[in-house]
């Protein structure tokens, strides 16, 4: 039977914690390869009181970083499943058909 509480489902979801120290050490590494690259976030506002934070190169750096923790976790998921988790109910009997070519 399929459980339907979705809702408490998405608050315990919602509600894991990433370890700090694991999030420091990604922001460690990104950071890092933004100062090996010479990659800003963004350029102080003329008037100096602020920063446009829209650096393109910055941007699409972030997004892959962001894509690549997320692959790093989807496809362990995928294809990590533990076996009492990968489908509802028995699995079915699956019985090979073996067709053998007469060549009389």
């Amino acid at each position: 039977m399929r459980n339907l509480k979705m809702r408490k489902v998405a608050k315990e979801i919602i509600g894991f914690k990433i370890p700090k120290a694991t999030l420091n050490s990604f922001k460690k590494k990104f950071y890092q390869i933004m100062r090996d690259n010479n990659i800003k976030e963004g350029e102080w506002n003329s008037s100096g009181s602020g920063r446009l934070i829209s650096n393109p190169e910055w941007v699409m750096c972030k997004t892959l970083f962001l894509d690549s923790l997320r692959r790093s976790l989807d496809f362990p998921l995928l294809f990590d499943t533990p076996d009492d988790l990968m489908a509802y109910g028995e699995q079915p009997q699956y019985i090979a058909e073996v067709f053998y070519e007469n060549n009389e």
